[in-house]
């Protein structure tokens, strides 16, 4: 059983860890955010995406896997003081 005055500690946390999230994905560069922005929309598929943008397939996820390389960074510094390389 969970002690009733942790539970807003925890919840507190979460908020700050998803406004640190939001103001981390707000600060990736445009290409970056947008990229990520559609890929979580439930109606696009990533070939769609990649179209929309621009991109071929093999470009869109080399994006993907640089805003989130540094949405890592940025979440982790605000968060623990830290970066990964």
């Amino acid at each position: 059983m969970v002690a009733s005055d942790t539970l807003p500690d925890e919840k507190l946390q979460r908020e700050e860890m998803y406004q640190c999230l939001i103001e981390a994905i707000d600060s990736l560069p445009e290409k970056y955010r947008e990229a990520l922005l559609l890929l979580y929309s439930p109606d696009l598929s990533r070939e769609q995406i990649a179209k929309q943008l621009g991109l071929t397939r093999a470009g869109l996820n080399t994006r993907i896997a640089r805003a989130h390389k540094l949405l890592r960074r940025n979440t982790e510094s605000k968060l623990f003081g830290s970066t990964t390389p």
